[in-house]
């Protein structure tokens, strides 16, 4: 890692894990993946998304419901694909770049479905594609700091997903 990363790059990446939420106690895991993510990408944030990946178990056993199950709001594709084709980007990385109404009416959903879910004593996560999962993660963060994003990667294999709603543009609503 020396070679790839400084002190403060690694800073940086401990400092967004933890910003998530995520427990950094592994860190010989997050030093080596670290060092995998940056020889293949420059990018830190691409990085720090494949220290995600190898810390996947413990990120989602945070997140489990008393059956032992992950309750997941999930992300229409269509909703996706437009998070990822049309990025916004900020000092902190690209979001998702929807219109002003329609990222509005998505965090209407979110606080709605996750209201639900935790009146019938769930903690959701937002469950979506490795790709939509940065930019999604930034546009919710300001107002749902609590409701972790979570890629569809980082679910192991073994682990049962209840969907509990799903975000989705008004009219890819009708569609489905």
């Amino acid at each position: 890692v020396p070679d790839l990363a400084s002190v403060g790059q690694v800073q940086q990446a401990l400092r967004a894990l933890l910003a998530e939420g995520v427990p950094v106690r592994d860190f010989s895991t997050i030093l080596e993946s670290l060092g995998d993510g940056l020889r293949a990408t420059q990018n830190l944030d691409d990085a720090v998304e494949v220290c995600r990946l190898a810390l996947s178990r413990v990120i989602c056993s945070r997140h489990l419901s008393s059956d032992g199950s992950l309750r997941a709001i999930t992300v229409h594709p269509d909703l996706e694909r437009q998070c990822v084709e049309s990025p916004f980007v900020t000092t902190q990385g690209p979001v998702c770049g929807l219109q002003v109404g329609l990222a509005m009416r998505l965090l209407t959903q979110v606080r709605d479905l996750a209201e639900a879910a935790m009146r019938a004593g769930h903690q959701p996560v937002l469950l979506t594609s490795p790709q939509a999962r940065r930019s999604l993660r930034l546009l919710t963060a300001r107002d749902f700091a609590g409701i972790p994003v979570v890629s569809h990667a980082e679910v192991p294999p073994d682990l049962q997903v209840q969907v509990i709603g799903q975000l989705a543009l008004q009219a890819e609503l009708s569609a489905a």
